[in-house]
């Protein structure tokens, strides 16, 4: 059949909604979930055809394996709360509790787990041995050590926000301290996962928390749906019970402006080559800045490349093993039962070797047995990949059987435990977890637009990763119902042009 000319040539008005979210990930459904709650038209749109970016879940022969970070920052279950979701499944955690270190070089076996060796988070006895073993440095060092992490744990919130953006090797330059104190000081941040670069501000929470010993951290826990897929359906359910509408499977591809100012989005199924418009008061990027880049015209653009100039992607490689029987985590201490074991590289003299840059194993189902069938244990391990290195097969399987050689060496009888292991690459490594976001909230020349996305810096936040993202897409909610009218303020909406351009620059973000 035939359609008469004037019925193709018929186009429906644009949907108008409040406010249009571009990618569900954690940010853009947190969002979404806010904004729909009190009543704001809401509709999010990924190029993915299932939600949570990278928060997913792969269901294999009964187990749960969260493909993402399962080890998260403090505030998240509370956040999440915040938007109406109680039902996420979230199980804090206590670093003095469940993180352990482990040296590991490529000339020795690796050492029996030891607790973090930071003030407070190891009883006295255990103190000097481990001092010894992980800092390769006197034990005086300890005590001045302790003074550091007082002043960071003290901190005001005036003197917190002198040091966003410092990091720990330019503050250490900064007080001018011993070489070996210096030293101890950058390898504490190693252990706690970072490294040299990491955020001052971030160490300062940590160091807080281990005083306290207050909860800083939380893995996926028992929910009725498994893994970080639970967090995901509890957000997209909410969304929905509130009349909030999710277009999975849809492609952002263009922007449409009026004198600068954002007014709607081009998208396009992934199926069909029709693009549609949906008109909108805002717009919220919940993406990556490297997608963002895509999808931005041009003097945008590069407003925002001076703000975060392009890098090449961190990729992070993970290995995830199903093991028969309850498989525990090892320790130095009899009864220990840690969660996150964090390899390092020897203090002094380190090698090259494949564990060089800092792998993580993390024992799933110590946390949330639901992960796994009954009698059964999941592991998972993580390495940072140099980016010139994520395309190498031979560099790729050196470290997944390093990584492997890691576990057997720490559980000898997990060799003959394994039911199976796969591999999996992500472009979003846990391996520095310690660096603050750094993008301002509003996008750049392009006014009634804003940014929720892990770099995005939220004033009064020290999270990082998926939790940074999570506070981004609340700080971006609450900014547009302070608004009222939809209108950011005038003064931090200095335009750089693009006035008049329409569905520009189509090449798809998300």
């Amino acid at each position: 059949m035939t359609l008469p000319i004037e019925t193709l040539k018929r186009r429906p008005p644009a949907p108008q909604c409040d406010v249009v979210v571009v990618g569900a990930g954690l940010a853009g459904l947190v969002c979404a979930a806010s904004l729909a709650r009190v009543g704001r038209r809401v509709v999010v749109v990924d190029r993915a055809k299932r939600p949570g970016g990278r928060l997913q879940t792969a269901n294999h022969q009964g187990f749960a394996v969260d493909l993402g970070p399962v080890v998260w920052d403090a505030g998240l279950a509370e956040l999440l709360e915040s938007v109406g979701v109680a039902e996420h499944g979230l199980v804090a955690l206590s670093p003095r509790d469940a993180i352990r270190i482990s040296v590991v070089g490529a000339e020795a076996p690796p050492t029996l787990p030891s607790a973090l060796p930071v003030p407070g988070a190891v009883p006295a006895p255990s103190t000097l041995d481990a001092v010894r073993r992980l800092y390769e440095a006197p034990p005086r060092l300890f005590a001045a050590l302790g003074e550091v992490y007082d002043e960071w744990s003290r901190a005001t919130p005036d003197q917190i926000e002198q040091w966003r953006g410092a990091d720990v090797a330019s503050w250490l330059d900064e007080r001018a301290f011993e070489p070996s104190l210096a030293t101890a000081v950058g390898r504490s941040a190693v252990l706690l996962g970072g490294s040299s670069d990491a955020s001052l501000v971030v160490l300062a929470a940590l160091a807080r928390a281990l005083a306290d010993g207050a909860p800083t951290h939380v893995t996926i826990g028992d929910t009725p749906v498994a893994g970080a897929r639970g967090v995901v359906q509890a957000l997209v359910d909410m969304i929905i019970e509130a009349g909030g509408e999710l277009r999975l499977g849809t492609r952002a591809v263009g922007l449409g402006l009026d004198g600068g100012r954002f007014t709607r989005l081009a998208t396009r199924r992934e199926e069909t080559p029709f693009i549609e418009e949906l008109q909108a008061d805002r717009c919220v990027f919940a993406i990556s800045p490297a997608d963002l880049r895509g999808l931005l015209p041009a003097e945008p653009r590069a407003a925002l490349d001076r703000l975060l100039p392009a890098t090449p992607p961190q990729r992070e490689l993970a290995v995830a093993w199903a093991l028969e029987g309850h498989v525990q985590a090892p320790s130095a201490r009899e009864g220990d039962d840690p969660v996150v074991i964090r390899m390092v590289a020897p203090s002094r003299g380190a090698s090259a070797d494949a564990l060089a840059a800092g792998g993580t194993l993390v024992w799933s189902t110590a946390a949330a047995p639901r992960l796994a069938p009954p009698g059964r244990s999941l592991v998972r391990a993580t390495l940072p990949v140099p980016a010139n290195l994520a395309t190498d097969v031979d560099a790729l399987e050196e470290r997944v059987d390093a990584l492997r050689d890691a576990l057997f060496g720490l559980v000898p009888h997990a060799a003959d435990s394994v039911v199976w292991e796969h591999r999996w690459m992500s472009d979003h490594p846990a391996g520095v977890p310690l660096r603050l976001p750094t993008l301002p909230m509003l996008a750049p020349g392009l006014s009634g637009a804003l940014l929720a996305t892990q770099e995005v810096a939220v004033p009064g936040s020290t999270a990082s990763g998926v939790t940074a993202a999570a506070y981004a897409g609340r700080a971006a909610a609450e900014r547009i119902l302070a608004d009222g009218s939809g209108v950011s303020a005038p003064a931090a909406e200095e335009e750089v042009g693009a006035e008049g351009a329409d569905l520009l620059d189509p090449k798809g973000a998300d």
